[in-house]
């Protein structure tokens, strides 16, 4: 009995360490997806500010695609 108790109790253990872990990176992701949120805002602010000159906007855009394509794979690693 004391055989099945140790490996059962091993087994959860590993169990909840990769519990753990996945939690860890899935509440990293969010906080990357925060972030995002707020460059964007950032971006999105100077943009409609109206005394943005063309080399501003051309690297707004650019941060625009940046975060795009962060949040994009931050979003598909959520959703596996």
């Amino acid at each position: 009995m004391q055989v099945i108790y140790v490996k059962r109790s091993s087994a959860l253990s590993r169990k909840l360490v990769v519990d753990e872990i996945k939690w860890a990176l899935i509440a990293s992701r969010i906080n990357i997806i925060l972030g995002l949120a707020l460059d964007f805002y950032s971006i999105q602010r100077t943009m409609s500010s109206g005394v943005a000159i063309s080399a501003i906007k051309a690297r707004c855009e650019n941060e625009v695609e940046r975060i795009e394509k962060q949040f994009d794979d931050c979003i598909a690693f959520l959703l596996r």
